[in-house]
């Protein structure tokens, strides 16, 4: 899934919550998952279905964020 967040208002910081329907994208309410900005290579972890953003108009007006499942790891084994 691609979610696009883009600040319009080209003089002042925009901010807000992003509401996402996780039960469309096959993601639990409670489970993390990880979205890739495929503008700057960035990436973060996000935890439930509202989330913040925030775009300055100089410095980064937009977000195109790749929504992925986050991969479960294997615990450590034991020493």
């Amino acid at each position: 899934m691609i979610l696009t967040v883009v600040n319009l208002d080209p003089k002042y910081v925009q901010s807000g919550w992003v509401n996402l329907a996780l039960e469309e994208l096959g993601i639990a309410a409670g489970e993390s998952y990880r979205v890739y900005d495929l503008l700057t290579d960035a990436r973060y972890s996000w935890r439930g279905a509202r989330n913040y953003v925030e775009l300055r108009p100089n410095v980064l007006p937009a977000h195109i964020f790749r929504v992925e499942r986050a991969v479960q790891q294997a615990p450590a084994p034991l020493r």
